[in-house]
């Protein structure tokens, strides 16, 4: 009788010839690897040349006569040789299977038994799932990567018409503090034009036309100035100084308003050298903001304080109040444009772009806002301005008295 395969070794102790049922099978399946298993003594009786590639490296004396459970060593085939499981005739699972001198490796095993001359046989028919493993784990991958593509663009989404919804009400906030200033400026205008009015109630007048022109200057200059950080095309004149000195000028600014709200407004002593780099002027637009803040939001007897300490290659500058504080679903909200915190009807003077335009203008300048609140305790915005030159070199320049650029 002819051998089956060319590296079929009769010889093997305890091994027999089954080419009717190789012969069979390979027919059916000649690229899958076929073992045939004794079911008596589990030993392999027969292969075909896919199972000794796949799992004795070309060598048929590395299967023959091998126990089944030398290449699944976990167990998973062991049912198939129960006495209770000798009813079945083919059977379907996934197992890892042993590959001489190259490690494990997922498969699909069909199982099924025959009796032929007496003998029963199992018959296994192997086939490797590495590479269709290795193209779910890439198409699980590829999904996953589009539906977090999906997510992204949904959460995009909403912020968009999140920002649309906040723009509207901007707008619509502009329009309400711009209407009385103006109504203000027009009436006040007429009366001293008309020449209805003279003396104390005149002057009186005219403080409030100017007290009304300023605010209506102030927010233009905010609309002006998130138009330029926005563009990018904001102008800094950074300078080696101390911040603290900035941080004195603008609470002897903020005196009277902190007075009239009995607040009041310390600047403490560094206890370190805390010169770094930063643009004085724009500086003080920051700490205005933040400080005006701090008093107008503070309660009675209250505290703003203002500090700075290095902190490695920063210098931290910090505005603290005793005020309301903030609630915690609106402190992510603080910095963005065209938020403004609470109603309209209920909104402090101004277009609501304050924060926004200071953390653009900390970080145009190299360095960083944080804030930290509690209800009913108080805020502290935190801003770390670098010590070293972090920018392109054409910004470290001077802005003189005369508005001339110093180099």
């Amino acid at each position: 009788m002819p051998k089956p395969f060319p590296n079929y070794s009769p010889e093997i102790e305890g091994v027999e010839s089954h080419n009717s049922v190789i012969l069979q099978w390979q027919r059916q399946l000649s690229a899958t690897a076929l073992l045939v298993v004794d079911v008596e003594s589990q030993r392999v009786v027969d292969t075909n040349q896919s199972a000794l590639r796949l799992l004795g490296g070309g060598d048929s004396a590395s299967l023959l006569g091998h126990q089944v459970q030398d290449f699944f060593p976990r167990g998973e085939l062991e049912f198939l040789f129960d006495a209770k499981t000798a009813v079945l005739t083919s059977v379907m699972i996934e197992a890892q299977a042993s590959r001489k001198g190259q490690g494990a490796f997922f498969c699909q095993v069909q199982g099924s038994k025959l009796e032929e001359g007496g003998q029963k046989l199992l018959i296994l028919a192997i086939t490797d799932l590495t590479a269709q493993k290795k193209l779910r784990r890439d198409l699980e991958a590829k999904q996953e990567g589009l539906r977090q593509s999906l997510k992204e663009l949904v959460q995009k989404n909403e912020e968009l018409l999140a920002l649309d919804k906040a723009k509207d009400k901007f707008l619509a906030l502009v329009a309400h503090e711009l209407r009385t200033p103006l109504n203000t400026v027009v009436s006040t205008s007429e009366l001293i034009q008309g020449g209805y009015v003279e003396g104390q109630e005149l002057t009186e007048l005219l403080n409030n036309l100017s007290s009304q022109s300023k605010f209506l200057l102030d927010l233009v200059n905010d609309i002006l100035d998130l138009t330029k950080v926005q563009s990018g095309k904001m102008d800094y004149f950074v300078e080696w100084a101390n911040p603290l000195e900035v941080a004195s000028h603008q609470a002897s600014i903020f005196a009277e308003m902190a007075e009239k709200n009995q607040v009041k407004i310390e600047v403490y002593p560094a206890s370190t050298d805390v010169n770094c780099h930063f643009d004085p002027l724009r500086l003080e637009q920051i700490l205005g903001n933040l400080i005006s803040n701090a008093v107008k939001f503070n309660r009675p007897q209250g505290l703003v304080e203002l500090r700075a300490e290095r902190e490695g290659e920063f210098v931290c500058l910090s505005v603290k109040d005793s005020g309301l504080g903030i609630a915690p679903d609106q402190i992510g909200k603080i910095f963005d444009e065209f938020e403004t915190v609470g109603k309209i009807s209920h909104h402090h003077k101004g277009t609501g772009l304050g924060l926004s335009i200071v953390k653009a203008l900390v970080e145009g300048q190299g360095g960083k806002i944080e804030v930290t609140s509690q209800q009913g305790v108080g805020t502290e915005f935190k801003i770390w301005i670098p010590c070293e030159k972090v920018l392109p070199e054409e910004f470290y320049r001077t802005r003189n008295s005369d508005g001339v650029i110093l180099f």
